[in-house]
């Protein structure tokens, strides 16, 4: 098996990954695809409105209760989705894990009326060649 027979089988998995909903119809042209998000038929209004704030706005919602952990976390997988199909730019790609660990969060600010920590409900991405475990429960050193 050559490179090529593993990159499309790595492509393959991804594209595998993302759920038929979140599937974009065309790919656009070069000029259009900065603004191809807004007119994908992907994201909602409140996907695109979340996905445009800062983090500082985002975790300034959350811990206020303005926003919900999987509402952020599902506009945010839907956009990496659209950004996949049109650059090829994820190493790995885990909606269900991101949305899961963003349930526990809701449910965890629902029952206790605070956040985890500092950056409570915030999505990341880590672009990196090795798996890396992320504990949302521990504190910012």
């Amino acid at each position: 098996m050559g490179w090529q027979d593993i990159a499309a089988d790595k492509r393959s998995r991804i594209a595998a990954s993302i759920p038929s909903e979140w599937n974009i119809n065309s790919i656009p042209d070069e000029k259009a695809t900065f603004d191809y998000p807004a007119t994908s038929g992907v994201l909602s209004a409140q996907d695109l409105e979340l996905t445009g704030m800062s983090a500082t706005q985002l975790v300034e919602k959350l811990a206020k209760g303005e926003v919900k952990s999987v509402d952020v976390t599902m506009a945010f997988c839907k956009r990496a989705a659209v950004a996949q199909q049109l650059t090829n730019c994820v190493h790995e790609f885990f909606p269900e894990m991101a949305l899961k660990q963003a349930k526990e969060l809701d449910d965890y600010f629902e029952r206790e009326g605070k956040v985890v920590g500092p950056l409570h409900g915030l999505p990341i991405s880590l672009k990196d060649q090795l798996r890396v475990k992320v504990c949302l429960r521990c504190p910012i050193a």
